[in-house]
């Protein structure tokens, strides 16, 4: 790739590479194939790409309206990212993952060391 890129995730499938430009909230999203074909971006801002277990989306943190992290979904396809309204933080840096069911999400505050480890449940993609 000739363009900056982070924080690497493989599809479920080992198809595709989801990736973003920078570590920070403005980087945006791309996904691309395993053999460098296909780069598409997905998200204009975001960071730390997700995959959703069944491959139709990808999650990714950005910042919301009111400076909050918030964690936003975007079809793999394409289409605009929507934000996950019912989960709500507090400052920046939460890394997350989502369950293999894709029903349930973990999370930590990374800008304290912390042995917590949330686990957010139900929600709505």
């Amino acid at each position: 790739m000739d363009a900056p890129s982070t924080v690497p995730r493989w599809s479920k499938d080992g198809k595709w590479i989801a990736y973003s430009a920078t570590r920070s909230p403005t980087g945006g999203i791309f996904v691309i194939g395993f053999n460098g074909a296909g780069l598409r971006r997905l998200a204009d801002s975001g960071a730390w790409p997700v995959w959703w277990p069944d491959g139709s989306k990808i999650g990714f943190l950005g910042a919301g309206p009111d400076g909050n992290q918030q964690i936003f979904a975007v079809p793999c396809q394409g289409g605009p990212p929507q934000p996950l309204a019912s989960l709500r933080f507090n400052g920046v840096n939460y890394p997350f993952d989502v369950s293999p069911d894709g029903k349930t999400i973990v999370t930590s505050n990374t800008v304290h060391l912390s042995s917590e480890i949330w686990k957010l449940e139900p929600f709505q993609p």
